[in-house]
């Protein structure tokens, strides 16, 4: 299961219910003053993050600790990449992060662009509309608010999952751990470490915390490498070629409104949908730096001087996989009816004020939970005051 990468800190919160708002999902509660957060329901959006004004929640710490008695190899995604003007800073940038005690930096480009290709030939030949499953953020989305549209996932593993299979096949039995540096919140969720996850990855690292350790490393020297264009072109809607039938969209509400649509099968004109619940897709990732428009100018840049476009040759089970239904699976149509209609009569006694005292963030969610066994109607605090629901 991916648990959720949101640290709270118990010192700092005052219980401003500020991240209860927040929250899309409705993942977060407060229980006895303390900020509880749902793992089956976070989907790592860090929105509660960015509503906290006083860092009570934040991203989980990662920390770099390399044993040089192993083969330590790290994967770097196309986002860091084009976070560089140059080439030439590209090559300066495996440099350094290879000068941490790196083994072997591995560029992920080619397996992004795997990615999208692959995804592209399913709905090529599906019948329903596929829905690409490069970001976890989205898979998660999916099962927790969608699950209808569970089997419109494109079945294909994610590409720091895709290279680190391939990275163990190459050492054999050699003692090798993977590091993946991410670019946002969800992806951090993608490894064995914190988790305990059954990822071929073995540790996350957010980009931003690994920011200030590598950048010291600056102008030491140059490590070749060839970039995959199509992949670097891949991670943002703006910049990949896009047939008629792709329909792309960047930022979380838009990919919440197509979610919706296609789950009522009103899509009818697209055979996929690529969405990044990030602002010019995995290039807004909130683990990285600056603003995410300079990239646009970045990747012509950097194409300028890399014009190869590599393409791997993987095997079926190399790139595909049973994806996993964490949540619920397939959910049958009448007991969710049903379920629905016992929601709805615990919510119309409850005061509609959704004013958070309960701990809960609305008046809908407690009836969730009060359908659900985990608190009883007597816990409505306005109720308990002797107000009464006149709706």
């Amino acid at each position: 299961m991916k648990k959720s990468v949101i640290e709270y800190t118990l010192d700092r919160c005052t219980t401003c219910l500020a991240c209860l708002k927040a929250c899309p999902l409705d993942a977060i509660s407060l229980v006895n003053n303390r900020v509880v957060i749902n793992d089956l329901l976070c989907i790592n959006c860090g929105k509660c993050i960015d509503a906290c004004n006083n860092q009570g929640l934040q991203t989980i710490k990662t920390n770099l600790e390399l044993d040089k008695d192993i083969i330590n190899v790290a994967l770097l995604p196309s986002s860091l990449i084009l976070r560089m003007s140059n080439m030439d800073e590209v090559e300066d940038l495996f440099n350094a992060i290879k000068l941490l005690g790196f083994d072997e930096i591995i560029d992920l480009s080619p397996y992004e662009a795997l990615v999208f290709k692959e995804s592209s030939l399913i709905a090529n030949y599906n019948d329903e509309i596929t829905i690409s499953s490069f970001c976890p953020m989205v898979n998660k989305l999916i099962e927790v608010k969608y699950p209808s549209l569970l089997d419109n996932l494109a079945p294909i593993k994610y590409p720091s999952e895709i290279a680190a299979k391939q990275v163990k096949k190459k050492y054999g039995s050699k003692k090798v751990l993977v590091y993946n540096f991410c670019e946002c919140n969800a992806k951090l969720s993608l490894a064995k470490f914190p988790f305990g996850n059954n990822y071929y990855v073995d540790y996350s690292l957010a980009i931003a915390q690994m920011l200030p350790i590598f950048k010291n490393n600056y102008g030491k020297g140059r490590l070749q490498v060839n970039l995959s264009s199509k992949g670097l072109q891949a991670i943002n809607p703006q910049t990949y070629q896009v047939s008629e039938a792709c329909l792309s969209a960047d930022s979380f509400d838009k990919v919440m409104d197509i979610l919706e649509l296609a789950e009522f099968d009103v899509i009818k004109d697209y055979q996929i949908l690529r969405l990044f619940p990030c602002y010019n897709g995995c290039l807004g990732g909130d683990l990285l730096w600056e603003n995410s428009y300079n990239n646009l100018g970045n990747i012509k840049n950097i194409l300028q001087k890399n014009q190869e476009s590599l393409e791997l040759s993987l095997t079926f089970d190399d790139i595909y996989s049973n994806y996993e239904k964490e949540v619920c699976g397939k959910i049958d149509i009448k007991e969710k009816i049903k379920k629905f209609g016992e929601i709805n009569k615990i919510y119309e006694k409850l005061p509609h004020l959704d004013c958070g005292a309960c701990g809960y963030p609305s008046c809908r969610k407690m009836a969730e939970e009060i359908c659900n066994g985990n608190c009883e109607i007597k816990d409505c605090k306005i109720l308990d005051r002797g107000y009464k629901n006149v709706n």
